[in-house]
């Protein structure tokens, strides 16, 4: 992504509780970029416009990534800054997923509302530090996700991900 060192921009702006960075509305937006230079920004095989989203839950995996920005100035001058996070899940992003699946008709309405029972009792389970508990639920939210039931394949990917997640990194 090329930003002339004459223009301001609006660096990893946005938030989402899945990343490291501690965001919390599951996008972080694209900086913006001067349109003379002729190039298009990607992500995950798409183009990437400027101010346009970039969807944390559905569009990054789990684990580290990197975000640079490559800036030229009028005289060809280049340099960059880059930014590395984290995506991880957590106890409440986990619920808030599955909100946003519901509201995505990637997850049914009825299998909605039981998956966040389940999570919420989860979610009690962790703070008190019962992790046998938490992780015997994540443990059926997995399998719910496998089977797929009221749930798209790829809604399922990324509730079981979650799930197997938060197994491994009960407190």
């Amino acid at each position: 992504m090329l930003l002339p060192r004459d223009w301001s921009a609006r660096w990893l702006q946005g938030q989402s509780s899945r990343a490291g960075a501690r965001f919390d509305d599951n996008v972080f937006r694209n900086p913006i970029h001067h349109p003379d230079h002729g190039y298009l920004p990607t992500l995950a095989g798409h183009g990437l416009q400027s101010g346009q989203p970039i969807k944390l839950l559905t569009e990054l995996s789990l684990g580290p990534h990197t975000f640079t920005v490559k800036a030229l100035d009028n005289v060809r001058n280049a340099s960059s800054k880059s930014v590395t996070f984290t995506i991880i899940v957590t106890a409440q992003s986990i619920i808030d997923d599955v909100t946003e699946f519901v509201t995505a008709s990637a997850i049914t309405q009825n299998e909605g509302t039981s998956l966040l029972a389940k999570l919420l009792s989860a979610k009690r389970a962790r703070e008190a530090g019962n992790c046998p508990n938490a992780t015997t639920i994540y443990q059926f939210i997995h399998q719910r996700g496998a089977a797929q039931s009221g749930i798209t394949a790829a809604a399922a990917t990324i509730l079981i991900a979650d799930a197997r997640y938060l197994i491994a990194h009960c407190p």
